[in-house]
């Protein structure tokens, strides 16, 4: 019983060194500050540097023939599926390989590791097989955000614009591969949406600093981004006065994101008729 308990403790204690000699590891391009930790991008895909090494084998060196007679096959995963394999000689029982601006996506990496030896006869022996710990990689959710003529909107408040001067900021839209913006009129004192001026239209990669909503919407409330039920209003800029109920016009604004599901920040603008 003694001699099968330190058997077991013999190679549970192989595995953990193994696990220990065998590491994936990350880097932003350019630095060598190699990271084991899992990691946040944001967007769809992040550049970065890996890193599969092998070290500090308690049973090296091997004995066997010739300069180089150590042999690596390395094997990169993502979420169990196999997505690279290299293979090199080396003269060293211990070994790094770098994969210089990999594109990492959302999943989770890992890296097999198998070292043979060259014996006689010029016969390669497996040595070790092992696999490192995961490296996890996360998307962040994309996050609308926006200002009107420099203003944080409120939710449900109105501000109050003049119809030459209306610039939205959403620059502090985070972690966005591309945005939505979308306007509709409304009856603000009812809350009731006519249905007869709206659009709205996805735009690819980051949210600029700087966009005037008067150019965008005579140049997007065309076609099937036109989403009122009035097609002479197809390349209407935004405007005052009253609806055909009479009450004052406002717009609904929104800025919004896809990823992981469906996120909008929105505003209420009520559109001056003149401004001094």
């Amino acid at each position: 019983m003694k001699r099968i308990s330190i058997l077991f403790l013999f190679l549970f204690s192989a595995h953990f060194i193994l696990a220990q000699n065998i590491m994936l590891e990350w880097a932003e391009p350019g630095t060598t500050n190699y990271s084991n930790t899992n990691l946040s991008i944001c967007g769809e895909s992040k550049n970065a540097t890996l890193k599969a090494s092998f070290s500090n084998d308690p049973l090296c060196p091997y004995s066997g023939w010739g300069a180089n007679r150590y042999r690596y096959t390395i094997n990169l995963f993502k979420d169990n599926v196999l997505i690279s394999t290299r293979s090199f000689q080396a003269s060293s029982c211990s070994a790094n390989e770098f994969y210089n601006n990999f594109t990492l996506t959302e999943g989770v990496y890992k890296v097999n590791i198998i070292l043979e030896v060259r014996g006689s006869w010029w016969r390669w022996r497996q040595r070790r097989n092992g696999t490192s710990s995961l490296l996890i990689v996360n998307r962040t959710p994309a996050t609308p955000a926006f200002t009107i003529n420099g203003i944080v909107p409120i939710p449900d408040e109105p501000i109050e614009v003049c119809p030459e001067q209306i610039i939205i900021d959403p620059s502090s839209t985070s972690c966005e591969d591309d945005y939505y913006v979308g306007i509709w009129e409304f009856d603000y004192l009812n809350w009731n949406r006519p249905l007869q001026y709206e659009w709205g239209k996805w735009f690819e990669g980051q949210a600029p600093a700087s966009i005037n909503l008067q150019q965008l919407s005579a140049q997007y409330s065309f076609g099937n981004d036109f989403l009122g039920s009035v097609s002479s209003r197809q390349g209407e800029i935004l405007y005052g006065g009253n609806l055909p109920n009479n009450n004052p016009r406002y717009y609904h604004v929104s800025i919004c994101t896809g990823y992981p599901s469906w996120n909008c920040a929105s505003a209420v603008i009520k559109v001056k008729c003149s401004c001094p």
